[in-house]
């Protein structure tokens, strides 16, 4: 068994990465981008070498990959960033520092001032993203108040517990003020 099959194996103790990878149907894809985007959390944090040597492939940012190599290279990511038995608190970061990534680039950054700050606008946002980033699933946004919202998460196979919601947070602080544009970073 090579080492990055090992490392997998350990880190299914800790999440349910193998169950997951057991429900996902072959149509279900994400883009490059999303693979890409978790090299740059590793190259961030230093680690970048000790993730190309497991995860070695590449990927072009706009085709489509299985949705299954994806949480293969988060779960990686995550077990790097902090410990197999932590994985979940590394995935939180992995998407936490691509959301803060991205709002620190052009592209967020003209986003952000289109967006005018509004919370509910960057979670339409996002929503409007998931559906040219993944060919399955779906999300659905619902406003249950001036200052609250819901979001719907049909057939995600994603960790919406920590992949997802550091992103999320990360996104929300970034348009509420709680992290400025020149990247500093509040503990949410």
């Amino acid at each position: 068994m090579d080492e990055r099959q090992r490392l997998l194996d350990e880190i299914s103790e800790y999440c349910d990465l193998r169950v997951r990878l057991a429900t996902i149907p072959p149509s279900a894809k994400w883009r490059g981008m999303y693979f890409n985007a978790v090299s740059g959390v590793l190259e961030r944090a230093g680690k970048l070498g000790e993730y190309q040597r497991l995860m070695p492939e590449t990927y072009s940012p706009l085709r489509m990959y299985p949705a299954g190599e994806l949480l293969e290279h988060v779960a990686v990511a995550g077990a790097l960033l902090r410990s197999p038995q932590d994985v979940h608190a590394g995935m939180h970061e992995v998407g936490r520092d691509n959301a803060l990534y991205f709002a620190r680039s052009l592209l967020g950054r003209t986003m952000l001032r289109l967006l005018d700050e509004d919370p509910y606008r960057v979670l339409q946002q996002g929503v409007a993203g998931r559906r040219q980033s993944a060919t399955y699933g779906r999300w659905r946004l619902e406003r249950t108040g001036e200052r609250s919202a819901l979001m719907h998460f049909e057939q995600e196979y994603g960790w919406i517990e920590s992949y997802m919601l550091g992103a999320g947070i990360a996104g929300i602080q970034v348009c509420c003020g709680g992290t400025g544009a020149a990247g500093q970073r509040h503990e949410s």
